[in-house]
């Protein structure tokens, strides 16, 4: 049985391999002709363009895994069934379920390389071809925007008007509030410096203090302000949801719970990240029935029309459900487990069927 495990294991492996580089190959060509309108903005040229796009490529590669795991299981299932290899194995003796778990062993493989990709690589090259962007167009590796940035922490209301790459902020105010909800203070700072945890040294410092009797102001040098967020979690917000790593989005989720904001966007893409590894293993299992059902004796360009319906199928129900969840405020758990759930559901019911 191993030659067999390993005969088949290797089978689905070159198979997944040729889909994903095949998908990831029409993705980031899509991505680059998007890319392409940046160009001529300050030092962004089509060389940018092209650095940027291929640091995105683990990003999509985690993305595309599990289409890729089912295409790529079907089109070599298919093509053991097409030559009669599957009808000699089944005659030989063995059965569905042996080569469902040899399938499976195929598709925990898949499972540590998403995983190592989704919570190591991605992020990194993430962060790193956001700041090559920024820099090639702005020519300062910040973040500045004219409304800039709000965040709320406790009593207090921040706005940030840019982080730069060193860690520094500038044109920070902190807009402190009484428990009624009254303005009781008006801090401005036209940088902040990290200092360890939560402790920022402000740089010319203004306080406007608002009182019975009137407003007073103050002005400093520089100012210690201890109530700012961390160094960690103001990089977190200028990163997309769906390119933190799972202990990242925890972090920000439990900040974001902690004040009262809504959190729920950030549940739903920390759920489908921890189910991403289940949604993979539920793509292998569905093409097992597939192939040995409905498509046994179809050609591969069908099995791989089917196969893209399929998980084009999965992927519009998933964010069609994220997104009514978020309308409907359904809880973002249950909008995320939802979909692999159904799929699940119905690779066991076609698995049932298969004799």
């Amino acid at each position: 049985m191993r030659i067999f495990d390993r005969y088949l294991g290797v089978t689905v492996i070159k198979s997944t391999g040729v889909v994903l580089v095949s998908l990831l190959s029409l993705f980031t060509l899509v991505a680059f002709v998007d890319e392409l309108t940046r160009t001529g903005q300050g030092r962004y040229d089509i060389w940018q363009a092209a650095k940027y796009v291929t640091l995105m490529l683990p990003g999509l590669t985690y993305q595309l895994f599990p289409p890729a795991a089912l295409l790529g299981c079907m089109v070599g299932l298919g093509g053991l069934a097409s030559s009669g290899e599957l009808t000699a194995m089944r005659a030989a003796g063995v059965s569905i379920m042996q080569i469902t778990r040899a399938v499976l062993w195929v598709g925990l493989g898949m499972v540590v390389i998403t995983v190592l990709i989704g919570e190591g690589l991605a992020p990194w090259a993430v962060r790193k071809a956001e700041l090559l962007r920024t820099l090639a167009i702005s020519g300062e590796a910040n973040l500045s925007t004219q409304k800039g940035l709000w965040l709320r922490q406790g009593q207090s209301v921040i706005r940030i008007g840019r982080i730069e790459q060193n860690g520094r902020l500038g044109n920070v105010e902190i807009v402190e509030l009484n428990h009624d909800g009254k303005v009781h203070a008006i801090n401005k700072a036209v940088t902040a410096i990290h200092q360890g945890q939560n402790h920022w040294l402000l740089l010319e410092f203004e306080r406007v203090r608002f009182t019975a009797q009137g407003a007073t102001i103050e002005r400093l040098a520089e100012h210690e302000w201890n109530g700012l967020l961390t160094a960690s979690l103001l990089e977190v917000v200028t990163v997309r949801a769906n390119a933190m790593p799972i202990w990242t989005l925890y972090q920000y989720i439990d900040y974001l719970e902690a004040n009262n904001l809504a959190a729920q966007a950030y549940i739903a893409s920390l759920w489908n990240k921890l189910l991403t590894p289940v949604t993979i293993a539920v793509m292998v299992l569905l093409a097992v029935p597939i192939v040995f059902g409905p498509l046994r004796s179809v050609g591969a360009s069908a099995r791989i029309f089917i196969g893209i319906m399929i998980g084009v199928g999965f992927y519009l129900i998933n964010q069609v459900s994220g997104y009514v969840g978020l309308v409907f405020q359904v809880d973002p758990r249950m909008s995320a487990v939802l979909p692999t759930v159904v799929f699940a559901l119905i690779a066991f019911m076609m698995m049932r069927r298969l004799r």
